[in-house]
């Protein structure tokens, strides 16, 4: 028993660990692509405005 458990516990703590990384990278991807989405045109009006600043001066 004594030499058994550590195994199921690294199995069990890997596993963990795997799960927590998928979940993290499908939270991740989706959240950047709502931000993204979210931000892009905000940037690009910004962007466009200050090119125009400079295009007058």
């Amino acid at each position: 028993m004594i030499t058994d458990t550590p195994r199921i516990y690294y199995k069990l703590s890997f596993i963990r660990f795997y799960l927590c990384l998928v979940f993290l990278q499908r939270y991740a991807s989706t959240y950047l692509t709502i931000f993204y989405t979210r931000t892009a045109p905000l940037h690009y009006c910004y962007h466009s405005k200050t090119q125009r600043k400079k295009k007058k001066k």
